[in-house]
């Protein structure tokens, strides 16, 4: 680097001061002018040390500018940033389908039972009873349904009548079945055979029963204390299927058993009770009557 010639200059004197400032024989009567030259060399020559340190600094140039790898690497991490960022949008993607996929396998969730009738019927025993309902059956705007099963009995004691409880209670009541039966006998023995229903029945005393039996003839009887009778009762002209729909309907001290659709029996009895609703069976030939009776139902009249 070529040095400037002011700056030898100065050197020079900076050093002609030093040698005569540090002599080995210092003179107490030294000039005072000569001291106060040396200064003002001395803050000369530092001013100028200044001054050209920073022409050097302004002379170098600035800062070298980026470089290709430099470049390189900065896209090299945006690519890698992308690459992660894709990565976990596709692992965001993969859950929420796994999530979905899941919730669709889900079972359904079923709704409680309802007891409106416009709500119920999904229930086909419902269409059943808003068919009757729709007739004029009865008179009552809403019911609660209870499943009574099936049943099957034989039944030999031409003196009695037989029950078997469906453990189902109630006062008003619409009580449906589809009944069949088996019969070895004679025809005025048929006329003493047949299927049905008791209801009411508060104790073993206290309870009516209808039948209808293998004439087409609807029976109603009442057991009442020590009271046993046989009240009114009505014929189906209709053909006997197979099944035959048998419907009994109490409401209002009111009874009407209806055969297949078809009105057989009408009348009010004031001792109409509540209690048990049973399957019943009645025979008149000693080698007994099968009564079988499908798709039974209960609904209480509210």
């Amino acid at each position: 680097m070529k040095i400037p010639r002011m700056a030898i200059v100065v050197g020079m004197v900076l050093i002609v001061v030093l040698i005569l400032a540090c002599g080995t024989t210092p003179t107490p009567t030294q000039d005072p002018g000569l001291e106060q030259t040396a200064i003002a060399l001395g803050v000369m020559a530092t001013q100028n040390a200044k001054n050209q340190a920073t022409l050097q600094a302004a002379s170098q140039p600035t800062a070298a500018p980026p470089t290709p790898d430099f470049y390189a690497t900065q896209i090299a991490e945006a690519e890698s940033f992308a690459a992660t960022a894709a990565v976990m949008q596709a692992e965001m993607e993969t859950q929420i389908a796994a999530d979905a996929q899941a919730e669709a396998t889900l079972p359904p969730v079923e709704p409680p039972p309802s007891t409106n009738p416009a709500d119920s019927l999904v229930n086909p025993m419902e269409e059943v009873i808003q068919d009757m309902k729709d007739k004029n059956w009865f008179k009552a705007d809403s019911w609660e349904y209870e499943d009574a099963g099936s049943f099957e009995q034989t039944w030999y004691d031409t003196k009695t009548i037989d029950r078997w409880g469906t453990g189902i209670d109630g006062g008003d009541v619409v009580i449906y079945g589809e009944a069949s039966w088996r019969f070895i006998g004679t025809a005025k023995e048929g006329e003493q055979s047949g299927c049905g229903f008791s209801y009411g029945e508060g104790d073993l005393d206290h309870w009516h029963a209808s039948f209808l039996t293998m004439d087409g003839v609807v029976h109603t009887y009442r057991k009442r204390g020590g009271e046993f009778i046989e009240m009114k009762g009505g014929n189906y002209y209709g053909k006997l299927s197979d099944p035959t729909k048998i419907v009994v309907v109490v409401e209002n001290k009111m009874l009407s058993v209806f055969i297949n659709g078809v009105e057989a029996v009408r009348f009010r009895d004031p001792y109409l009770g509540s209690g048990e609703v049973s399957f019943s069976v009645k025979t008149g030939s000693p080698s007994g009557f099968t009564c079988k009776i499908e798709n039974a139902a209960v609904w209480r009249l509210q």
